[in-house]
């Protein structure tokens, strides 16, 4: 009987090979540094991570069943393991911890998304994050928290303030089945290229997402199926104005309780097949205004599709299905239409992989539109150069289209490039530059341009 070859997934979302890595050397170096780590975890953790999330249906609520289309057959080059580079970190009792401290600095041509006199502005930022994860034989716990800050030069309205703080835990119940859960805050930049608002207020919009999920696997044989929940409360702040005032953005403020269900089964080694449902509760805290009602919603969705693994040649998933999002007020019309995700990594050498993804989902708006379909294909480029130097290209076109004819359409274009050098175990430099593009017509219209470059060195543990 043909099984699944990849054991259950590991839904933790923090890679496993750093702490199996060096052990004889992590606990040589165990009583020397237990102290300062443990004096650096405090520290780190009132800082944070990232800092630019879109708001949407793919990043900020992330997807309820990650697809385990890896199978170990195939090692992309991000992924290949440095053991001369890859950090120790540090032994606390059965855990390892791995802290981290990033400074660096780059430069905007855009800060406000403005789509005429735009106004550039130089960058420094701080970055700090620290990850525990146990060591364990079986079951797992990871403990993050990481905080970003940073300063536009001469443009204090532009500052970002942001961090991500959690814990996952999953539970291995014999060997055929598993329970994750998850509990997280954080609080995010928005992304100017998106359809959900205006960009020049996206350009200054932060939110915060609290965020509780439950999700559980089980595999026997051929098949496989997962069940998933998850709570996300989004908390928007108001947006600073050029006169010192202010603009709320409470009529965003939403909660979205989601279940999904999947069902793989492994036609080959190499090749399953899934099917997915999945339910979503979208609910407002107040109404757009005294005369417009609440925009409550209920989303559903069910996509089918194929994941692969194939050696030396490619991995991927591929689903299409249906997404229709039913509003509780009748003054809103229904919207469905066709769904789809893809994710392709195609193995072109031992020292290039390429990923080419896409989506068409629906996302909510406050363009006095209750929802868009966000039609998105990329592309990237990973390549090692040297064994310690991988360079990155990448390019993403995006069509979002509103269920409304006369509101017109949104096009953005996003290209990026970047090089990750690895110094050392401790210390690693980045630099990326990228361009981006958003063009609208219609009622949906505020097309602009921005140039951003960056570059930083880490130092880690």
């Amino acid at each position: 009987m043909t099984r699944f070859e990849q054991p259950l997934l590991d839904l933790t979302g923090f890679p496993q090979c750093a702490g199996r890595m060096g052990h004889g050397r992590v606990a040589r170096r165990a009583r020397a540094s237990t102290g300062l780590l443990g004096s650096l975890a405090v520290v780190l953790a009132c800082y944070a991570g990232p800092a630019r999330a879109q708001v949407g249906e793919g990043l900020l609520v992330p997807p309820l069943v990650p697809q385990g289309f890896d199978r170990g057959r195939n090692v992309s080059v991000t992924e290949q393991a440095t053991p001369d580079y890859s950090p120790l970190g540090g032994r606390l009792g059965s855990f390892l911890l791995y802290p981290s401290i990033e400074l660096g600095a780059g430069a905007t041509t855009n800060v406000y998304s403005a789509a005429s006199d735009p106004t550039g502005a130089p960058f420094l930022y701080q970055e700090a994050s620290t990850r525990l994860q146990s060591d364990w034989n079986r079951h797992s716990v990871s403990i993050r928290a990481s905080g970003q800050n940073r300063d536009y030069i001469g443009q204090s309205r532009a500052r970002e303030r942001t961090y991500d703080i959690g814990a996952t835990g999953r539970a291995d119940l014999g060997r055929a089945s598993s329970v994750t859960g998850e509990l997280s805050s954080a609080r995010f930049v928005e992304n100017q290229f998106t359809g959900e608002v205006v960009p020049t207020i996206a350009a200054l919009s932060r939110y915060r997402r609290d965020l509780a999920s439950l999700r559980g696997v089980y595999q026997e044989g051929r098949t496989r199926l997962t069940l998933a929940g998850d709570y996300s409360a989004f908390t928007f702040s108001d947006v600073p104005l050029l006169d010192g005032g202010s603009r709320s953005q409470a009529t965003r403020d939403r909660s979205i309780a989601r279940v999904s269900g999947q069902a793989e089964y492994a036609t080959s080694p190499s090749v399953s097949v899934y099917a997915q449902l999945a339910y979503a509760n979208i609910n407002y805290d107040r109404p757009l205004s005294a005369t417009v009602p609440n925009r409550d919603s209920n989303s559903y969705r069910a996509l089918a599709g194929v994941n692969f693994d194939i050696a030396g040649k490619a991995r991927g998933t591929i689903g299409v299905g249906y997404v229709r999002r039913a509003p509780t007020a009748s003054i809103y019309q229904s919207v469905g239409g066709l769904s789809a995700e893809a994710r392709v990594d195609l193995f072109v050498t031992a020292l290039t992989t390429v990923t080419v993804s896409g989506r068409r989902v629906l996302e909510d708006t406050q363009l006095n539109q209750l929802v868009f379909f966000d039609n998105r294909v990329a592309a990237q480029v990973n390549h090692a150069l040297l064994r310690n130097l991988i360079l990155r290209a990448d390019a993403a076109f995006d069509r979002q289209t509103f269920p409304d004819g006369n509101r017109g359409s949104v096009d953005i274009i996003q290209l990026g490039t970047g090089a990750r050098y690895l110094a050392s175990r401790n210390f690693v430099l980045e630099a990326g530059a990228r361009y981006n593009n958003r063009a609208g017509s219609g009622t949906v219209g505020g097309g602009f341009d921005e140039a951003r470059v960056e570059a930083g060195i880490r130092y880690q543990l």
